[in-house]
């Protein structure tokens, strides 16, 4: 009877330590499987925030973009509509300004700021074409400082109806 409940408590004992040993030899893959899954998980929950993070800041940026070149733009306009009061002013004191010749463009040099004048295609030149180019030749005192004081401005033109264009 003793040799049964021996017998018993060690094959017990044996099945138990089987178990055990299986179990240990499990224990570094299932450390291994959870660790994978902890860096999938917060590989997954970085690059979300990072994506989150990321679109924030185009947002800032694009946004301040945008107030920027708006500021830019209404600086812009400020400075045509500056010039087109210019203009309508000297068309309609005509008599107060006395202006001079401009040079066609191929008269001028390349690179350097100057006014010229070109008339379109069909416009014959005329005494009262001369007299408005030379009229017109007064809207420089307006535009030269407009454009050179504007790094955003690089020229600044004038069309009329009877084909000029400055």
């Amino acid at each position: 009877m003793l040799f049964i409940i021996l017998t018993v408590g060690l094959l017990s004992q044996f099945l138990i330590a089987l178990v055990a040993y299986t179990e240990l030899l499990n224990l570094p893959k299932y450390a291994m499987d959870a660790n994978i899954q902890l860096g999938v998980n917060s590989s997954e929950g970085s690059k979300r925030a990072l994506r989150s993070q990321a679109e924030d800041y185009l947002v800032k940026i694009v946004s301040e973009q945008a107030a920027m070149c708006n500021g830019i733009l209404r600086q812009v306009a400020a400075e045509v509509r500056a010039m087109a009061l210019g203009a309508e002013m000297v068309y309609t004191n005509r008599g107060n300004f006395r202006g001079r010749d401009l040079p066609r463009p191929d008269r001028t040099e390349n690179g350097v700021y100057a006014s010229k004048a070109m008339l379109a295609p069909g416009v014959e030149r005329t005494k009262a074409i001369d007299d408005e180019i030379r009229l017109i030749s007064n809207l420089e005192y307006l535009f030269a400082p407009l454009v050179r004081n504007d790094p955003v401005l690089d020229n600044a033109y004038l069309g009329t109806p009877t084909g000029i264009s400055y």
